[in-house]
């Protein structure tokens, strides 16, 4: 009911507060949770997805993934991220560009050169560093987020 929203994000990602996405399903796949058809919660989903008369649910663990149309705007690109005492989230290649405005890492740094300061929309982690595999968005604005569509799928 409301949406993809940036501000319940936990506080423990990597990668800071936001909307977390990516373009291989693989990746998708790693974060994705079985549902046996009985599990508490689950009811309401259950209610719309399976309908007397309609599709039933397989009584076997299915998994869902959100299609989700993003906006990206301006994003910080980097392999990954690095941490000292004195300096909070700085880019693991070039440690004099930082990422985060504060340790709490819900707000980007401001585009170079734009007055009055706006900030970036998305962090983009490239395949290198910290992903070994896939490359992830953070968009911290859940607003430039639109689910347009559920999928359920089976593992084989």
């Amino acid at each position: 009911d409301s949406g993809l929203n940036a501000r319940v994000a936990s506080l423990g990602g990597a990668f800071g507060v936001g909307v977390y996405l990516a373009e291989d399903v693989e990746k998708i796949d790693q974060y994705a949770t079985p549902d046996s058809g009985s599990d508490p919660g689950l009811e309401d989903l259950h209610a719309r997805l399976f309908r007397p008369g309609g599709h039933c649910h397989p009584n076997e663990d299915i998994f869902y993934c959100i299609i989700v149309r993003a906006v990206l705007g301006a994003s910080v690109v980097t392999r990954g991220m690095s941490r000292t005492a004195i300096k909070s989230h700085f880019d693991a290649d070039d440690e004099s560009k930082q990422i985060f405005v504060d340790k709490d890492r819900r707000e980007l740094v401001a585009i170079p050169g734009t007055k009055p300061p706006i900030r970036y929309h998305s962090l983009i982690v490239e395949k290198g560093k910290a992903v070994k595999r896939f490359r992830e968005f953070v968009v911290m604005d859940g607003t430039n987020c639109y689910a347009e569509y559920l999928v359920a799928y089976k593992r084989v």
